[in-house]
């Protein structure tokens, strides 16, 4: 690691650890708690690390300017939220940034004593792609999901659950609004690429962990952003799933969640979605076994 990305690394874990603590949000690996979840985690690890995905090129996506992304992105999140859900797309700058392939991210200001955690600015790896606009509809979801923050005891590894079911479920719409029917097909590309690296990230990490490196912050934070992604990439991807079944029931379920009527924790025992249930293992195995040889 390069001493710029060491910094970097510092800093987020810091940032990571600090805000965990304050917030009292839970960085317990419940998943893995019973000896079935652990099983059946290390399986779809393997079964991941035997696929060949790669990142799409962003030729492969269609040329849309940012201000049509963020009306579908707007038009999207208020058909599945409610009305005035999507404000933050309209009032917040939006800027692209040289950041790695396909990233984005939004900038948040922390107030502990209220427990508002707002937004400032959204940046995008790229304004002008279709994915763009399930960028923007994964960024709002962070928004919207952690102001007010979520309950004491939140498994902040489920940070991500929402924003990536909310992106999944958007395909279905920006594929036809956007005149990109192949959206779906390269957005599960960067899904299941990005996926596979969590999962060598994180194996590392534990790694360096039986070898006695303990309490280095880089490492511990890398462990836990990586679980985060993958743990929520599965969940979405079975939620995704029952999505496609009863549209009615997900979606008042997300609802629920998003705006902390019910806990995502909540949902998951409601929707029978966990590392245990063989259903949510399918949902995952199915699309992995897409880019395997």
């Amino acid at each position: 690691m390069e001493q710029s990305e060491l910094s970097v690394a510092m800093e987020n874990g810091i940032s990571f650890f600090r805000e965990a603590k304050s917030f009292g949000f839970s960085i317990k690996h419940i998943d893995m708690f019973d000896k079935q979840g652990a099983r059946n985690f290390e399986h779809l690890k393997q079964e991941a690390l035997k696929t060949s995905a790669i990142f799409p090129y962003s030729r492969d996506f269609k040329k849309v300017d940012l201000e049509t992304n963020k009306k579908e992105a707007v038009a999207f999140t208020e058909s599945m939220l409610g009305e005035n859900t999507g404000n933050a797309l309209l009032t917040l700058p939006i800027e692209k940034q040289a950041m790695n392939l396909f990233d984005g991210g939004t900038l948040f200001c922390y107030d502990e004593e209220k427990r508002t955690i707002t937004a400032s600015k959204i940046v995008l790896f790229r304004t002008d792609l279709s994915y763009s606009a399930l960028s923007l509809v994964h960024e709002n979801t962070h928004i919207l999901f952690n102001n007010p923050a979520p309950q004491k005891g939140f498994h902040i590894h489920y940070n991500e659950l929402l924003p990536i079911l909310m992106e999944l479920i958007a395909t279905i719409r920006f594929e036809e609004t956007l005149k990109d029917p192949n959206l779906l097909k390269y957005y599960l590309d960067i899904r299941i690429k990005t996926f596979r690296d969590h999962l060598e990230e994180y194996s590392q990490c534990i790694t360096l962990r039986t070898a006695g490196v303990n309490d280095y912050i880089p490492i511990e934070y890398s462990a836990h952003n990586s679980y985060s992604y993958i743990i929520s990439t599965i969940y979405a991807l079975r939620l995704f799933e029952l999505y496609k079944e009863n549209p009615n029931q997900i979606k008042e379920l997300i609802q629920k969640a998003i705006t902390h009527q019910i806990t995502v924790e909540q949902l998951l025992q409601e929707t029978n979605t966990s590392l245990k249930n063989k259903e949510t293992i399918k949902a995952t195995e199915k699309v992995l076994r897409m880019y395997q040889k």
